[in-house]
């Protein structure tokens, strides 16, 4: 009789413990699933970086047949649809100009005014799957579509949500980041009509948010395979992926939260890169921000850095990561005064900000470079 109590006990205490062991097994493959979703972005001490290593083929972008008053001179707005033919805003002139492949003028798309088709301050001018394109008119706060080919007027509807960046969904939505909404979320989807489907990201210091609006840095960027887009808010180095129904599929986050200041000649007190003390630390934290994060291609992603001398933008430079975590190149700094405006196949576009030529006086209109990535 008590060899059966026994072995009942011994029963019983084996299945506890292979019950227990079972729970943490479960638990712990749970937590690992969702470990997997932060990427840690490890910090490489050996990448600082010369732009002229990460890329190559330079090739300046000509255009033909603008006159001499419209030649480019603030190109913010800048897209190539699927034909190669190009897209300029210039948010100096608030004007459109639409290019061919062979970069020959085609014409002015739209014109200044309220009419129908007509806009106060285009931004952000991006294609649907068939090459039609979408410019939000900030004046307006109007969406307007011109269809192709010839890119005329076809119909506009209001948005009520002012935004910064947007493009439009492989399902024919709109994505966009919109720093002042009722519901402080700062990423939203809308249907054709302007109706809002779903929000996504609420940051928690809505006060910089609001500063950051300043430097337009709510750019988002649709990822090389085209299965979702990479946001990131400037305020820590922290990259988010999110599917085109506005799900979190991923979070990159930087292992060490120097940001890789890259330049002997930036750092206070004769400090380097390499070795930043706690006193000078927290200097550079409020310097520099992280304003903009896209794919290259499938396997990397840059990330830009700006620095920022009260309220203007005083230098900029990027970190090229991959996919998996891994730094291989941070500190990459454009080789004259401008920004990366535009990324597609393997390419980046480059846009030189105009200046004042030291010989003659004169102005010298913007220059648009482009380089292929090496990698």
């Amino acid at each position: 009789m008590g060899k059966r109590k026994d072995w009942g006990l011994s029963f019983f205490v084996k299945f506890l413990f292979i019950l227990v062991v079972a729970v943490i097994f479960v638990s712990c493959e749970r937590k690992t699933k969702g470990d997997d979703k932060n990427v840690i972005i490890k910090d490489n001490p050996k990448a600082y970086t010369k732009w002229e290593e990460v890329f190559s083929d330079h090739k300046i972008i000509k255009f033909k047949g603008l006159s001499e008053e419209d030649e480019l001179v603030d190109v913010r707005g800048f897209a190539i649809n699927s034909r190669g033919e190009y897209i300029f805003k210039d948010a100096r002139k608030w004007k459109l100009y639409y290019f061919d492949k062979k970069r020959s003028f085609v014409k002015q798309i739209g014109r200044k005014g309220q009419g129908p088709g007509e806009y106060l301050v285009p931004i952000n001018p991006c294609f649907d799957l068939k090459d039609n394109l979408y410019i939000r008119d900030e004046g307006k706060y109007k969406i307007i579509i011109y269809s192709y080919p010839g890119y005329n007027y076809k119909r506009e509807f209001s948005l009520k949500d002012p935004f910064i960046n947007f493009f439009i969904s492989p399902d024919n939505k709109i994505i966009a980041t919109a720093p002042y909404t009722s519901d402080n979320y700062v990423i939203h989807k809308y249907d054709m009509n302007g109706k809002m489907i779903s929000s996504a990201f609420m940051p928690d210091d809505i006060p910089l948010k609001k500063f950051i609006t300043v430097f337009s840095a709510f750019r988002i960027s649709e990822l090389s395979d085209k299965t979702g887009f990479l946001y990131i808010f400037p305020n820590k180095y922290k990259i988010y992926q999110y599917d085109y129904n506005l799900k979190l599929v991923k979070t990159y986050t930087a292992e060490k939260e120097t940001k890789y200041f890259p330049f002997k000649g930036h750092f206070p007190y004769g400090e380097t890169p390499y070795g930043l003390t706690k006193k000078n630390q927290k200097w550079w934290e409020s310097k520099f921000a992280p304003t903009y994060a896209a794919a290259i291609n499938n396997r990397y992603f840059f990330v830009r850095l700006l620095k920022y001398k009260k309220y203007n933008s005083e230098d900029s430079f990027i970190n090229i990561h991959t996919f998996n975590g891994k730094t291989i190149a941070k500190g990459v700094r454009i080789p004259f005064k401008g920004y990366i405006r535009y990324v597609k196949d393997g390419y980046v576009y480059v846009v030189e900000a105009d200046r004042v030529d030291e010989k003659t006086g004169d102005v010298v209109p913007q220059v648009i470079h482009r380089y292929r990535f090496r990698l």
